[in-house]
């Protein structure tokens, strides 16, 4: 889940990006004669791509699913009366549930 600030940023470096990319095509094409990309790749890269994107989102309803079971069984909130015990386990499951998400990203 990315805040404000960083889909802003990951909006305004997309052009530089797609500029980047089309000079690196250019001065391949220019230099070698040919592309540096193949349609397979391009194939192979928008697969991966779709198939992360179902991951984060698989992984955004489970999120979802563990913050409202916290919530709607709130431990403890009742025992101390203050909902710092609450938010503190939210930020523990949350970071659990990224740490998760991550590693199975590096090993998937």
């Amino acid at each position: 889940m990315y805040s404000l600030r960083e889909q802003i940023l990951l909006l305004s470096a997309t052009p530089f990006y797609i500029i980047i990319i089309v000079t690196e095509i250019l001065i391949t094409k220019v230099k070698w004669g040919r592309s540096g990309y193949t349609r397979k790749d391009n194939i192979e890269n928008l697969g991966l791509n779709f198939a992360n994107a179902f991951v984060d989102a698989g992984f955004k309803v489970v999120y979802l699913w563990v913050l409202l079971l916290i919530y709607n069984h709130r431990p403890f909130q009742e025992d101390w009366g203050s909902p710092l015990l609450y938010w503190l386990l939210l930020l523990l499951a949350q970071d659990f549930m990224f740490y998760w998400q991550h590693r199975l990203e590096h090993e998937i």
